[in-house]
């Protein structure tokens, strides 16, 4: 079939006027992206007319895309307390690895002599916030280290018998001091109230205190995790590595949203990835399928699933001088947030060969996150849907962040019939329909958003666009 005689239909010129409104922020489904391109200094103007030049602190700073207003603090989206401005200046990335970075970092560091606020911790929101997803994915990367001094165990207050008697508590970790990526909620709970957004999660290191696993009001439950210096992942419960947390790291997050929150999330991530492969569940240091947590119900120790439906800011933190610990600088860079592993992944020089949005992979499959499932491009742009179960049409040109337009071949007609139909085919008393020749089994109750059991996911097909040769189908990518 020609694109002339599809374009002939009108349902072609349709479809490409949806995806070119859809937009999306670049060829790999990125949602959001900041690479920490700002300058090392800036002018301000300290009276009217007289300017001087002073380090640039990124409070303020607004660049990348995706993002709903600039850097701030967590004290600003909190109402409460006085953030610690000044703290977090722009430096060299200092990274040398595969990934494409724009060359600068932000350098979190709350010993600033004039600094009397505390810890630093910045908060930028999301223009495209996570707000109650259902079987979709959500994809972060960023790049990290932990910078700062060390403790010296052999040196006053640990030698100080009165204080110390068992000498430095923490022999294990020089780096005694927490930082971290911090994701917090928009604060709105299930009625619609807003309240103070709160963390949801941390990527780098918690503080070296004895952290609570079931019930921080009883110390009886409460275990010493004796952290080492190593990278972690905090959400109620603590997951270590053995990745000294002073070693930079490239990060990659993947939260695969199971359901609505009342069904278990997993949580996936890497350090430092070999971007020559493909994405590996196996090769992640941390692994949480389906993962749920102990917590007390009525006193009942209960298996309750974690559920990531609410990520709305993006907040790197250092800890300030405590607890006769030194302070925790943290270099934080490159964050991007996208819906596949190809969007958050970008090879240095862009030599992965990609097919619409995806990368593609061994054999020529792109693993597309979506409900289209794996995808063999070798013949684009006719391409193998594994969800679909057959060769469709779908130009690079029709895919977009929001969703894919494909034709589907009919390999014969509806049979028609004497009662409701559908397209010609035969609709049961429940709305199903046994589309063989086409896409299989539907359910039609919805009128133009059809349930495929296929991909299990609504897709959009109005009655009209099933033609006599084939169906025209958006597929989106929710």
């Amino acid at each position: 079939m020609s694109m002339n005689t599809l374009l002939k239909t009108g349902v072609l010129t349709i479809g490409l006027g949806l995806v070119a409104g859809a937009g999306s922020l670049n060829a790999q489904g990125l949602t959001t992206y900041d690479g920490i391109d700002y300058p090392f200094e800036v002018e301000i103007e300290i009276i009217p007319g007289f300017f001087v030049t002073v380090a640039n602190s990124i409070e303020n700073d607004d660049g990348g895309t995706g993002w709903d207003g600039p850097w701030s603090f967590v004290e600003t989206i909190q109402g409460k307390g006085s953030p610690a401005t000044n703290t977090a200046f722009i430096v060299d990335s200092f990274y040398n690895g595969p990934v494409t970075v724009s060359g600068n970092a932000v350098h979190l560091d709350p010993s600033n002599e004039d600094n009397v606020n505390g810890s630093t911790e910045l908060a930028r929101k999301l223009a495209n916030p996570v707000k109650d997803p259902v079987n979709t994915r959500t994809y972060m990367s960023f790049i990290g280290q932990r910078l700062g001094p060390a403790v010296d165990p052999n040196a006053l207050p640990y030698t100080d018998p009165e204080q110390y008697p068992n000498g430095y508590p923490y022999p294990n970790n020089l780096y005694p001091r927490g930082a971290a990526l911090r994701i917090f909620n928009s604060g709105m709970d299930a009625s619609g109230n807003q309240g103070t957004p709160g963390e949801v999660l941390q990527i780098g290191h918690y503080s070296e205190v004895y952290y609570p696993t079931i019930d921080e009001n009883n110390p009886a439950t409460a275990v010493d995790l004796e952290r080492y210096n190593t990278w972690e992942f905090v959400s109620d419960e603590y997951h270590e590595t053995d990745i000294p947390f002073t070693d930079m790291q490239f990060v990659v997050m993947r939260i695969d949203h199971n359901g609505d929150s009342t069904v278990a999330d997993s949580v996936y991530l890497w350090f430092n990835p070999d971007l020559s492969k493909p994405e590996t569940i196996a090769d992640a240091q941390i692994q949480l399928p389906n993962w749920t947590i102990t917590e007390m119900v009525e006193g009942v120790e209960t298996q309750v699933p974690k559920d990531f439906s609410d990520i709305m800011y993006i907040c790197p933190w250092a800890g300030d001088a405590s607890g006769n610990r030194p302070h925790a600088e943290f270099l934080f860079d490159e964050f991007r947030m996208g819906t596949t592993w190809a969007s958050v992944t970008p090879n240095e020089g862009g030599g992965t060969p990609t097919y619409g949005i995806w990368n593609i992979l061994a054999g020529d499959w792109c693993d597309t996150g979506t409900a289209l499932s794996w995808l063999q491009v070798s013949d684009g742009p006719w391409v193998w849907p594994l969800a679909v179960g057959r060769h469709v049409l779908m130009p690079e040109n029709l895919i977009s962040s929001a969703g894919a337009w494909m034709f589907v071949p009919a390999s014969e007609s509806g049979p028609g019939g004497s009662g409701e139909l559908w397209a010609n085919y035969p609709v049961d008393v429940d709305g199903n329909v046994h589309a063989s020749g086409l896409l299989g089994n539907l359910n039609v109750s919805l009128g133009d958003w059809v349930w495929s059991y296929g991909m299990n996911a609504y897709i959009y097909l109005p009655e009209a666009n099933v033609l006599s040769n084939g169906a025209w189908v958006f597929v989106p990518f929710f």
